[in-house]
Formats: C-alpha cells, structure tokens, sequence
C-alpha cells in the first residue's frame, strides 16, 4: 500500500462522513419543521415576527414569545448541537430532556468589548421530544 493509495482512500471516506452527516442535518431540519407544523399552542401567526395567541396559554409557562415561537426554538436547538458531532446529537438532546421539567433551557455565553453574559432560551420539552422521536 503506497502513501498515495491511503490518502485517497482517507479522502473517500472523509467525504463519504461529510455526506452522513449533510444528511443528518437535513433530516433533523425536517423533522423539526414537521413537529413545528403539528405545533400544539395555538398561536395565529400575523408576520414572520409577530404572532397572536390566548392569554390563557402563556398562564405557567416562561413569558419569552421565543418559547411559543417553534420556529425560533428549532434555530435554538440548532445553535446548540452545530458544532457538536452528529451522531451525538439525539443523546445530547436526551440528557437535555432529562435535566429539566416542561421547559428545556440551552444557555449560550456571549463575549462583547470585554465582558461576557450567558443568555438562557427556554424550549419547550415537547418539540425536543418530536425531533427526538423522528430522529
């Protein structure tokens, strides 16, 4: 075996890995858009940044539009498992689950011009459970 011979067959294989993991991602995005579309609150969407919804729904549960807002959750969760390796990512968002009650909450620390704070978004438990159960 020659030193050339390895290295394409590495190259193969690195982007046969590139290709499963493309996939993987597409896979996630479509089961989370599809559990976005089986959305259970009841929201009435007026624009892509406005929505309108029964104050008796918002009684319990964080006052953050982001949590009632699927859509803006499914770009939290993809925030979080970016640059984590795909095949890790239903665990990830098991052990997620399983830390908290009926609202998952990822944290994110952010640094700006010398000080840095952690934002913490809160997802709701039943979409990570649609994307885990489609995974």
């Amino acid at each position: 075996m020659t030193y050339d011979y390895l290295n394409k067959s590495f190259n193969e294989l690195a982007n046969i890995k590139l290709n499963l993991e493309r996939d993987m991602r597409l896979a996630f995005m479509d089961a989370a858009m599809s559990s976005v579309a089986d959305n259970p609150n009841p929201i009435r969407r007026i624009n892509e940044k406005c929505f309108v919804m029964n104050f008796s729904e918002v009684i319990g549960k964080p006052l953050c539009p982001a949590f009632f807002d699927w859509g803006k959750s499914v770009q939290t969760i993809m925030q979080f498992l970016d640059r984590k390796p795909v095949e890790e990512w239903k665990r990830l968002l098991e052990e997620k689950m399983s830390m908290a009650g009926d609202v998952v909450y990822f944290s994110f620390k952010t640094q700006n011009k010398g000080y840095s704070y952690t934002e913490n978004y809160p997802v709701d438990k039943r979409l990570i459970t649609a994307i885990v159960n489609k995974l």
